[in-house]
C-alpha cells in the first residue's frame, strides 16, 4: 500500500497536527488503551475502556479461524446458493463492502445484504434463491435492533411455509449474553458465533469489521480471511508503538482530516476507483458516526460525480483511492487537477483488493486519534437514540390508532405533498412545488451541504434518479452532496446529522409503497415501520435545529421521482439566474 499527501499549499496544520501526536505520545497511548486519551471523566472512560477491543481480535482470530473455514466448507457441502445478511450499521457495511469487492470474481456464495426495512427491496432479494437454498446470517450485537429482528421474523416464516426446519438455514453473530443468543440457542440456529470478552464483546459496532461481524460474511463469500487479516495485521505493525511517525500511514489519515477539518475543509471527498468504491460507505459511517457531535464533525462525501474543478469549494478535502494495477485514469486526472488548483490531495493506492483488510485497520487507528485530536470521545453515538425513540413512539401510536400521524402538508401538487417546519415562513407561503422548493434550497451558503435522505422503495431506476438529484443539487449550488438511503443511514450518519455541525440542508423524500410486507408478531407492516423511521428522524432533525423539508411522493413512483427532477431543474435554473 502506498499513500502520498499531494497538495501544492502550505500543508503547516498537518505538520502540526502530527507534532502533536509525538509531543502528546498519541501512538502509546493508543496501544497502551489509555483512556485518557480522549477524556478526564471516570466514568466515560470506563465506557471507552470497553470499546477498545478492535485492535486485539484480528490477532486472535487469523491464529484461529478453522470454525470460520469450517462454515464456508458445510455451506458449499449443502449446496447453499444464496446467502442473506441481515443487519444495519457496523453489521452490514463491512459485508457489503466485500460484497462489491470481490463478488465479480465469483470466490463463493452470492450475498446479499439486508440493511433495510424496504418491502420492495426485501422481496427482491428473497426471490433471488429458493427457500432450501438459502441461509440467512442474523447480525446484532445488542441483539435487539429492530430492523433485523424484523427480517428474522420474515424470513422465519418463510422458511416454514416452505416446509423446512427455519433454524438449519440461519446464523446468528452477536454478542455473549444477548436475546439474540438466547432465541438462536432456543430455535437451534445452525450455527451461532456469540462475541464474549476474549473475541469482541468490547469492540463497538462501526469497529467490527475485523471480527466475526465481517469475517463470517467475509468467508461464506469465498474470501481468504488470512490474506485478509494477514494484511490488516501489517498495518498494525507499521503503525504500532515504537515504529516511526513517518511510516505511520493511520497518524497522518488523522492528521490530514482533522488539521484541515478545523481549518474549514471538513467535508471529506473520496474519489475512488470503481472496483473499490464500495469501500467509501464503510469509511463514511466510521468517520461520521465517530466525529459527528458536540457541534463538530467531518461530513464524508461518497459516490459524488465528478464535474468542473470551480464547482468544489474551499470547505473540501479529498481522498483518492486506486489500485496500483488497475488505476482509474478519470480518477487520477481528477485528483491532478484539484492539486493543481490548490486542493489537498491524500492519494491511496492499494497494491490489490485484499488491502481492504489494512485500509479498514488504518482507518479505524485513524479515526480513534481523530477523536483524540478533537479532544472527544470516538467511540459513542450519543443522538442516535433520540431517532429509535421517537420511531418507536410513532410505532406505539399506530399500534393504538391504526395509521401515523405524518401532521399536516403545507402544500399538495399532483403526486407531491410538503411537509416543512411551520417556522420557515418563506417556504411555508409558497404556493406552488417549484416555489417551495426555490425558498428552500436558496438557504444553501458556502460552507454548507445537502443530505437528501431517501426512504423511498428501493429499485435500481429510483436509486439512480434520487442520487442523480443528489449530484446535481450539490453541484449547482456548490455545496457537498450527500444521498442517504434509509434506515440505513440511520445506523451511521444519522449521528452526524443530528449531533455534528448544523451545516447540513435535508431533503427527506417519502413515498407511498404498493405491496405489503407483514412481520409477524407486529402489529405494522415493513412499510409502516420505515415510515415511522423517515418521521422519527424528522423529528429528530427539527429537535435538533436542522434545516428540512419532507417531500411525500403518490402514484406510479418511477414516474413521480422523474417529475420531481424535472422541476428541481427548473428551480435550479432559476436560482443560477438569481445568482447571474
Amino acid at each position: 500500500m502506498k499513500q502520498t499527501l499531494k497538495w501544492n499549499s502550505n500543508s503547516t496544520v498537518i505538520k502540526d497536527a502530527l507534532a502533536r501526536f509525538e509531543k502528546e505520545n498519541f501512538v502509546q497511548r493508543l496501544w497502551d488503551k489509555d483512556t485518557t486519551l480522549w477524556s478526564q471523566e471516570a466514568e466515560e472512560q470506563k465506557t471507552i475502556d470497553n470499546r477498545l477491543g478492535w485492535m486485539r481480535v484480528p490477532g486472535m482470530l487469523a491464529a484461529d479461524n478453522a470454525r470460520l473455514k469450517a462454515l464456508a466448507a458445510r455451506a458449499k457441502d449443502q449446496g447453499v446458493a444464496h446467502v442473506v445478511l441481515l443487519g444495519m450499521g457496523g453489521s452490514s457495511l463491512f459485508a457489503d463492502v466485500c460484497r462489491e469487492t470481490f463478488g465479480s470474481l465469483n470466490l463463493g456464495i452470492p450475498m446479499s445484504v439486508l440493511d433495510t426495512t424496504d418491502a420492495t427491496q426485501i422481496e427482491s432479494v428473497r426471490n433471488l434463491a429458493a427457500a432450501d437454498k438459502t441461509w440467512i446470517v442474523v447480525s446484532s450485537k445488542s441483539g435487539t435492533t429492530a430492523e433485523s429482528l424484523a427480517l428474522l421474523q420474515h424470513f422465519w416464516g418463510w422458511f416454514e411455509k416452505a416446509g423446512l426446519t427455519a433454524g438449519e438455514h440461519c446464523i446468528a453473530v452477536t454478542d455473549s449474553g444477548t436475546p439474540l443468543e438466547a432465541l438462536a440457542n432456543e430455535k437451534q440456529f445452525q450455527e451461532v458465533f456469540v462475541l464474549d470478552q476474549a473475541l469482541g464483546s468490547d469492540v463497538g459496532g462501526r469497529f467490527a469489521a475485523l471480527t466475526y461481524f465481517g469475517l463470517v460474511p467475509a468467508v461464506l463469500q469465498g474470501l481468504d480471511i488470512d490474506k485478509l487479516l494477514a494484511s490488516a495485521l501489517k498495518l498494525y505493525d507499521q503503525c504500532g508503538a515504537g515504529q516511526p511517525l513517518a511510516q505511520n500511514t493511520a497518524a497522518e489519515l488523522a492528521a490530514y482530516t482533522i488539521a484541515l477539518g478545523q481549518s474549514g475543509r471538513n467535508k471529506l471527498s473520496l474519489l475512488c476507483a470503481p472496483a473499490i468504491a464500495s469501500f467509501g460507505t464503510w469509511g463514511e459511517q466510521l468517520v461520521a458516526e465517530s466525529t459527528g457531535k458536540k457541534g463538530q464533525g467531518i461530513v464524508p462525501v461518497v459516490g459524488e460525480t465528478l464535474h468542473a474543478i470551480d464547482q468544489y469549494g474551499n470547505d473540501r478535502a479529498f481522498i483518492e483511492m486506486q489500485i496500483t494495477s488497475a488505476i482509474d485514469t478519470k480518477v487520477r486526472e481528477q485528483a491532478e487537477k484539484l492539486v493543481a488548483a490548490g486542493h489537498p490531495v491524500l492519494s491511496i493506492e492499494w497494491t490489490d483488493r485484499y488491502e481492504l483488510g489494512a485500509e479498514v485497520a488504518k482507518w479505524s487507528l485513524a479515526t480513534a486519534w481523530m477523536g483524540a485530536l478533537l479532544g472527544y470521545n470516538p467511540f459513542d453515538e450519543p443522538n442516535v437514540w433520540e431517532t429509535k425513540n421517537k420511531t418507536n413512539a410513532f410505532l406505539a401510536d399506530f399500534a393504538e390508532k391504526g395509521k401515523v400521524d405524518e401532521g399536516q402538508a403545507v402544500l399538495v401538487e399532483k403526486d407531491v405533498a410538503v411537509y416543512v417546519d411551520n417556522s420557515d415562513v418563506e417556504v411555508t407561503q409558497a404556493n406552488d412545488l417549484k416555489s417551495v422548493l426555490t425558498a428552500f434550497l436558496r438557504q444553501a451558503k458556502a460552507g454548507d451541504y445537502l443530505g437528501l435522505l431517501n426512504f423511498l422503495p428501493r429499485t435500481s431506476a429510483i436509486d439512480e434518479s434520487v442520487i442523480s438529484i443528489g449530484n446535481r443539487l450539490g453541484n449547482q449550488l456548490r455545496v457537498a452532496p450527500t444521498v442517504e438511503f434509509g434506515p440505513r443511514y440511520l445506523h451511521s450518519t444519522g449521528q452526524l446529522h443530528k449531533g455534528g455541525p448544523n451545516t447540513g440542508l435535508f431533503v427527506v423524500l417519502t413515498g407511498s409503497a404498493d405491496n405489503d410486507l407483514d412481520i409477524p408478531g407486529q402489529p405494522y407492516d415493513f412499510n409502516v415501520l420505515k415510515f415511522a423511521q423517515a418521521l422519527g428522524d424528522c423529528q429528530a432533525l427539527r429537535d435538533n435545529s436542522r434545516r428540512l423539508l419532507r417531500l411525500h411522493l403518490t402514484g406510479r413512483m418511477e414516474s413521480t421521482v422523474q417529475k420531481l427532477r424535472q422541476t428541481l431543474d427548473e428551480v435550479i435554473k432559476e436560482l443560477d439566474t438569481a445568482k447571474a
